[in-house]
């Protein structure tokens, strides 16, 4: 047994089953402590390790979106879930030859919370000021720029299922030496009554992480500008089923086995997001899907230019990168981008 299997052992013998939230919350806090999972050698590739003009349009995107609250003199610019740091390393590259003046007025924040990833990431932006927090209710009161590439998939998740017109939280216990799902013995106070008519063994997923994250960032937009940009996978309008799944060298695992080996991600309740945020007061753009969102930034003229100024490399490989990002056969149509901001704000490119 690893270590990651030893301590959830060791905490269902002391209270019994757990719930798949607090499940995944340790695999997933103790699988990022590890080295190398992300990239072609890790687990899984995101888009910022494929081609570095997905960071340096998002570069772009920031400064325009900087603009539109007005150019303000001291802010923070944000990555939640900065991963090996190459996302913000691009996205700054792209500013810093476009708006010198953006970088003298920036405050640079990651919120890391894996001490090997913070360790790649100041290595990587060793040439910038950057400053690490581990909890984001501890973001400056300051006008702010915040993004995040697949970091919303990464937040735990509880699940329900129907069980004879009642709601009953999935549960993991262990049992014959091995992890299990189970149910919780009494109905859950699940209170999602529009699927109260769904069938039998019907499962739906909520995350009180996503909730709590989206619910402080508009909040902080109520009193300071701001604006939020996340991109991820997940589904439009609300939808029931188990999403949650397990990435292991690029193939799918069995979610409970190996604990803290395995990539857990679930898709991200977009629709839900959005009813937050319009209920905090904020403006809502999207969700679009990540190809049309590209394209509308430019991706197809920043490609080709980095083919001019790249003749040694053959063009096939910025094609492929090209492909990979905005075909809907691949990442262009299951990721989406979404939006949200200070309520002053109408409009945003790319939406």
């Amino acid at each position: 047994m690893n270590q990651t299997e030893l301590s959830l052992k060791e905490l269902i013998s002391k209270e019994g089953a757990i719930s798949l939230e607090k499940f995944t919350e340790i695999c997933v806090r103790d699988y990022y402590s590890k080295q190398n999972v992300i990239g072609k050698k890790g687990d899984f590739v995101t888009a910022p390790e494929i081609s570095q003009v997905f960071g340096e349009l998002i570069g772009l995107w920031c400064i325009t979106s900087w603009e539109k609250l007005g150019r303000p003199e001291d802010f923070c610019l944000i990555e939640f879930g900065p991963g090996n740091g190459t996302l913000m390393l691009d996205a700054l590259r792209a500013i810093e030859s476009s708006s010198p003046r953006f970088i003298k007025s920036v405050s640079i924040i990651l919120i890391e919370t894996s001490k090997s990833l913070s360790k790649k990431q100041k290595t990587r932006l060793s040439k910038y000021k950057v400053n690490w927090l581990v909890d984001y209710t501890q973001i400056p009161k300051k006008p702010t720029i915040i993004f995040g590439n697949e970091f919303l998939d990464t937040l735990p998740v509880r699940q329900f299922i129907k069980v004879e017109d009642s709601w009953h939280e999935r549960l993991v216990t262990f049992e014959k030496n091995q992890f299990l799902f189970t149910l919780s013995r009494k109905p859950s106070d699940c209170t999602h009554t529009k699927f109260i008519n769904c069938e039998e063994k019907s499962i739906f997923e909520y995350s009180h992480h996503i909730t709590k994250l989206t619910e402080f960032i508009a909040n902080h937009f109520l009193n300071v500008s701001g604006i939020a940009l996340f991109i991820d996978y997940g589904y439009i309008q609300d939808s029931k089923g188990d999403t949650l799944q397990a990435i292991r060298k690029h193939k799918f695992s069995n979610v409970l086995e190996n604990p803290g080996n395995n990539d857990l991600t679930a898709h991200v309740n977009f629709s839900s997001i959005k009813k937050l945020a319009l209920k905090n007061g904020n403006s809502f753009f999207g969700p679009i899907e990540q190809g049309e969102w590209l394209t509308r930034l430019g991706i197809h003229l920043r490609i080709h230019k980095l083919i001019q100024s790249n003749i040694h490399i053959p063009s096939y490989n910025f094609m492929n990168d090209l492909n990979r990002l905005i075909n809907p056969r691949y990442m262009g149509k299951l990721f989406k981008v979404i939006s949200f901001s200070s309520p002053s704000i109408r409009n945003l490119e790319g939406f």
